[in-house]
């Protein structure tokens, strides 16, 4: 009963996990998102430029009704985003580490007294019979190839890769991502025993797809739908730095800039709802950050000439700088998601996903005003494949209330549909980076 309750969690999520798991390139045009997502990922953001990696916990709770989730993730960019760039001057590096810590809630037990049958129980062995076999081909074909160049060195390998594979909790990670070596004379046999086994993983993975999605196809159908909540707490720190002009200095020109080295950060909490195929995402929090983006981009020509004689030597430096008021400031956020995940067929499916992000509390309006921004994003993926990104189309700042801090003669209170963003992001997965640099 145990077993089949554990198997049978696996196929409950793998209905949200093919959705959820994605749902972390589900974003807003700032990169943000309320939803948390399964795995660990590399993200790239084409908009700005942007690129960060995630990992987490949260496939490790299957087979439970509850678990301690957490998982922290590293993201870096330009602050400029691509003009910064692509222009080949300077660009501004913004930096920011985060992490999350909580519990999740499902109902796969109460789901589970509706599969109890034969059929059921049958596959669950079936896929249990595969995924150990992949193992034991695997030592089968180690053990062979080494019997064809064998030597102390060789057997002391295939000795420490078999202890190592026993002690691994995923057999296939092992295989795909570990199973290596740096000696260039054991390099043929790791290339040899890859060339066997690598398609009988492949073939094997296919198979357990279509279990999986037959059954999966077996619970969309079920009276009773797939409840998920997480409830966690957020936090996180970042840094940015540039130079600033503050005010001429007309004794020593250099006297005019000074460099700017902000370190803000975040804390909330936040709730992620799961009904079947939809998804709900909330988060609240306290932001300690700045008003760089109201500054204005400058380029200075700086001048120093030296002569001696008739000589006349002239040192040239080209400076970048922001102007303006800058303050740092703190902010209370409040981010929603509401993600619809539509399978067109077993491999392809569909997210659309309206957003809100808003600012809820400035301690002063004049520097950062309440701000509301929406918009929605649309994806379309393969679920197997090794790239992976959306659309998504925002509406920033609702009200224009940044336009209205500039004075009158200079307002540009457009319309809305003349201040619609587009961008696009893209994901990719570790475990499919590393096959692709096989």
């Amino acid at each position: 009963m145990k077993k089949v309750i554990i198997y049978l969690s696996v196929f409950l999520w793998l209905c949200s996990y093919e959705a959820q798991a994605q749902l972390g390139f589900t974003q807003s045009a700032t990169g943000q998102s309320s939803v948390l997502y399964k795995g660990s990922n590399i993200n790239l953001n084409v908009t700005d430029a942007s690129i960060g990696m995630n990992v987490n916990n949260l496939d490790n709770i299957l087979g439970r009704s509850w678990g301690i989730v957490y998982g922290a993730s590293a993201s870096g960019k330009s602050a400029e985003g691509l003009s910064g760039i692509f222009s080949g001057g300077d660009f501004v590096p913004d930096a920011k580490i985060e992490g999350f810590l909580g519990v999740s809630f499902s109902n796969v037990k109460s789901i589970s007294v509706e599969h109890q049958n034969e059929d059921w129980d049958e596959n669950t062995e079936q896929l249990h019979r595969l995924q150990e076999n992949i193992p034991l081909k695997f030592k089968q074909i180690l053990k062979e190839e080494e019997a064809k160049v064998h030597s102390k060195k060789s057997a002391a390998f295939v000795k420490k890769v078999n202890e190592e594979i026993d002690a691994a909790d995923f057999a296939v990670t092992y295989i795909q991502n570990k199973f290596t070596t740096d000696d260039e004379s054991l390099k043929p046999l790791v290339k040899a025993v890859r060339k066997r086994i690598d398609p009988i993983i492949k073939s094997t993975e296919e198979e357990m797809d279509e279990i999986k999605n037959h059954r999966a196809d077996e619970v969309n159908d079920n009276k009773v739908p797939f409840i998920n909540a997480t409830l966690f707490m957020m936090g996180g720190i970042n840094g940015t730095e540039f130079k600033r002009f503050t005010a001429l200095d007309t004794v020593n020109y250099n006297n005019s800039f000074t460099d700017e080295h902000f370190r803000g950060g975040y804390f909330g909490t936040g709730v992620n709802l799961q009904a079947g195929n939809v998804f709900l995402g909330l988060t609240y929090t306290y932001n300690a950050t700045n008003n760089f983006e109201l500054l204005s981009k400058k380029e200075y020509n700086w001048k120093r000439t030296y002569t001696s004689g008739s000589q006349t030597l002239t040192e040239e430096k080209k400076i970048t700088a922001y102007k303006g008021a800058y303050s740092e400031i703190a902010i209370n956020k409040l981010n929603v998601d509401l993600v619809f995940n539509f399978r067109i067929d077993s491999q392809y499916h569909v997210l659309l996903n309206p957003y809100l992000r808003a600012t809820v509390v400035s301690e002063n309006e004049a520097v950062l005003p309440k701000t509301t921004d929406m918009g929605i994003g649309a994806y379309l993926f393969n679920k197997d494949a090794k790239f992976m990104g959306g659309l998504y189309v925002e509406l920033a700042d609702i009200n224009n209330n940044y336009e209205k801090l500039k004075p009158v003669e200079e307002q540009n209170l457009r319309k809305p549909l003349n201040r619609l963003s587009f961008g696009l992001t893209a994901k990719f997965s570790f475990k499919q980076l590393t096959n692709s640099f096989k």
